[in-house]
């Protein structure tokens, strides 16, 4: 509760990626899913049920009067699937609001970039240079698009931009050097 939207729809993705790999017992598992019954006899009766082969029991106080090899397992694996589905409906509907935000955001075009196109790309750089997305295993030009799609604004030839910055002769990153100083005046101002 009070999550972002982000939050939560990476929350529910980690949820749903670990329920895949819950199942203890994979032959089971298969077996059950497959739809097979030669087995049942063994996995179903009561009489068959041995404490010691099941290697699954979570508790040594169950009922083998009443308790099988692996209704247990039945029980989770229904379980499972009713909550991953649960999961995947959950997900599904924040991914649509996240891309209905996001396309929102950029056809009302609420984040136009006012600065000017150098100041863009001396950023787009930056964050590259930096590392800022997947390790630094990303490419340059979709972190240009993404950009010039986000802040509508289209940048042109940003590899010649960029040697016109590295050419510089004062200084060669004017823009974030006063972003430096922007935030950095700010939070003297909220320390008074």
């Amino acid at each position: 509760i009070g999550k972002s939207p982000s939050a939560q729809y990476k929350y529910l993705k980690e949820e749903y990626e670990s329920l895949k790999n819950i199942s203890s017992d994979k032959n089971f598992y298969n077996y059950y899913q497959a739809g097979k019954t030669d087995s049942d006899h063994l996995y179903f009766m009561r009489k068959h049920y041995d404490i010691l082969s099941d290697v699954h029991c979570h508790s040594l106080d169950r009922d083998t009067s009443f308790s099988t090899l692996h209704d247990s397992s039945v029980a989770e694996i229904l379980a499972n699937k009713q909550l991953t589905h649960y999961l995947s409906t959950e997900i599904d509907a924040l991914s649509e609001k996240l891309h209905l935000k996001f396309t929102s955001i950029i056809e009302s075009k609420l984040l136009q970039w006012t600065e000017s196109k150098v100041s863009l790309v001396e950023f787009i750089y930056a964050l590259y240079a930096g590392k800022c997305f997947n390790n630094g295993n990303t490419n340059l030009k979709d972190i240009a698009f993404c950009c010039e799609t986000l802040f509508d604004i289209e940048i042109g030839d940003f590899y010649r931009i960029f040697l016109e910055i590295r050419n510089r002769k004062k200084s060669r990153t004017q823009f974030l050097d006063k972003l430096k100083e922007k935030i950095t005046q700010m939070m003297d101002e909220l320390d008074r």
